[in-house]
């Protein structure tokens, strides 16, 4: 009975310490996670980032992309739409 007991009583005390080593703060930026989340990959610490966003904590836009808003449903704007912007409205 009592090596019953301890057995246990060791795999939590293992379990215990696995989840407290293997824990990585977050940090994730909402304006860039999808669903304004806060939640990351248990391991990694990586956030789920929207389709132009990029970086462990979704904070900084992908190449191409800039200005990172929380009501982009993409994060970031491409740099194609400044492009369009300036063919379509441009008059010589």
């Amino acid at each position: 009975m009592y090596l019953i007991i301890s057995h246990h009583i060791i795999l939590l005390i293992i379990i215990i310490s696995l989840s407290v080593c293997v824990y990585v703060e977050c940090g994730c930026e909402v304006s860039g996670t999808v669903g304004w989340s806060t939640d990351c990959h248990v391991m990694s610490g990586q956030c789920l980032c929207r389709p132009f966003v990029n970086n462990r904590q979704c904070d900084q836009c992908v190449d191409g992309a800039y200005n990172l808003q929380q009501h982009n449903a993409f994060g970031c704007q491409r740099m194609y739409h400044i492009i369009l912007y300036h063919i379509i409205w441009y008059r010589p």
